[in-house]
């Protein structure tokens, strides 16, 4: 995927070129150039497989999703999709703008649960989610319903941990894959700044995880760990 960037010539730049020999020729207000976020990606999903989509900030990641989605055309080369993935369920929803995105990539049901009233009533309203103001609990959801859960930050602002997995894992249908973000104890960040380090955020943080005790909530809630 291509995009065409365009660079406004500022006047003090364009009054400068006016006084030099060298530049006075190109008197142009506007210059561009053709940038790739993607160029020669070739992959293939099987039926059955999981595939993340990894790499550094610029590396064409949002691009791609956006071409999967078929919320922008590819410049070259094509993509096709069969098929519809399953249920989602993501626990600290917000305005529901990852839910929409993971409808556009194929999931058949996608639903969502936070205690922000506005934004669940945003998601509800301009993106059709089905999304559920309260905790997981009052969400009254049925039992082995779900493909797939995602916890992106949401696991260190519930004070029962534990309690709460186990009813995330009662959600799940049995196969069904869980994916849980939480900052990290001991990451280097966290052990630079100490007790000043961003995400300790108390007291909107109730529980802070680093590897081993994230592991320990996991199997204690009867989640099997496949990568941490």
């Amino acid at each position: 995927k291509s995009f065409r960037l365009n660079h406004q010539v500022s006047l003090r730049e364009t009054i400068s070129r006016l006084f030099n020999r060298t530049q006075r020729r190109d008197l142009s207000l506007a210059s561009s150039e053709e940038f790739w976020a993607l160029k020669n990606v070739s992959f293939k999903i099987q039926q059955g497989e999981a595939l993340g989509i990894i790499g550094r900030n610029g590396a064409g990641k949002s691009t791609l999703l956006k071409i999967i989605s078929r919320i922008t055309r590819p410049t070259e080369g094509s993509v096709e999709i069969t098929g519809r993935v399953g249920s989602l369920l993501e626990v600290g929803c917000g305005s529901g703008m990852y839910l929409d995105l993971m409808r556009a990539l194929g999931w058949s049901r996608v639903v969502g649960v936070d205690i922000n009233a506005r934004a669940i009533q945003q998601a509800r309203d301009d993106l059709g989610i089905e999304a559920y103001c309260g905790t997981l609990a009052d969400a009254r959801l049925e039992a082995a319903s779900f493909d797939a859960v995602s916890l992106s930050h949401t696991l260190e602002h519930v004070p029962e941990p534990v309690e709460f997995l186990r009813e995330v894992n009662r959600l799940m249908k049995p196969g069904a894959r869980l994916a849980v973000i939480v900052p990290n104890m001991e990451s280097r960040g966290a052990k630079h700044f100490g007790a000043h380090w961003y995400h300790l955020d108390s007291p909107r943080h109730m529980v802070n995880f680093h590897r081993r005790s994230l592991r320990t909530a996991l199997a204690r809630a009867g989640f099997q760990l496949k990568s941490l």
